[in-house]
């Protein structure tokens, strides 16, 4: 299973080959830093990011990283949860403003959440995880879908906060600009929903992963 550099690793990072992907690399990594330090608020109160988890964990913050998300625990997790076609990338080192990160993508065909005419045919949509991880304390991702009609307009991020016996998750979903309020509303809602049941069970995933470590090693 693919491993993640560790943020020291800068002699093998990854720099942009050009300058507009310098530019975006750039962009991309202030997006997160922005999320994580958002979410790290002790009342995470910004007005967008809603707290999904807050749990306890027997394991260093490196420990559980390294189990949640430097193996495919994830990947085997979204496909037990009814995702199809998960196929997740090796994470890549990189470093940008002299800050290092990984990032990796994931990409995944996922069930849609209403029931949807015959005509439409699939009952799956193409979706994209990026995922950025500052090792061994934040994990950011974005999701996006693709293939269906107003694909761009919602996209869902998810923030996981890894500390020393803690681990805590934050979700915020962004419409874009000139959706109706109403729609944003209901979506957002019904994100918040499919998350919230989502991610318990990834949560007792978590804890069984992390429990089976401690096992195994005493």
């Amino acid at each position: 299973a693919p491993r993640a550099a560790p943020p020291d690793d800068v002699a093998n990072a990854t720099d942009a080959a050009t300058e507009g992907e310098a530019a975006a690399e750039a962009a991309n990594l202030a997006a997160a830093l922005a999320a994580v330090d958002a979410c790290s608020r002790a009342d995470a109160s910004d007005g967008d990011w809603c707290p999904l988890l807050d749990f306890a964990v027997s394991a260093t913050a490196r420990e559980a990283h390294d189990v949640l998300f430097a193996t495919d625990h994830y990947e085997r997790f979204l496909a037990a949860s009814g995702d199809v076609d998960v196929a997740g990338e090796a994470w890549v080192a990189r470093r940008a403003g002299g800050r290092a990160s990984s990032t990796r993508t994931i990409r995944l065909r996922h069930p849609l959440a209403v029931p949807v005419p015959s005509w439409v045919g699939a009952t799956t949509v193409p979706t994209v995880k990026h995922q950025r991880s500052f090792i061994p304390r934040a994990v950011v991702e974005e999701s996006s879908f693709r293939n269906i009609p107003f694909a761009d307009a919602l996209a869902v991020r998810t923030v996981w906060l890894v500390d020393d016996g803690r681990v805590r998750v934050f979700f915020r979903a962004d419409a874009a600009p000139g959706f109706p309020s109403w729609l944003e509303r209901l979506l957002v809602a019904k994100t918040r929903a499919e998350l919230e049941a989502v991610f318990f069970s990834w949560r007792d995933r978590a804890v069984a992963a992390l429990g089976e470590r401690e096992n195994a090693r005493s």
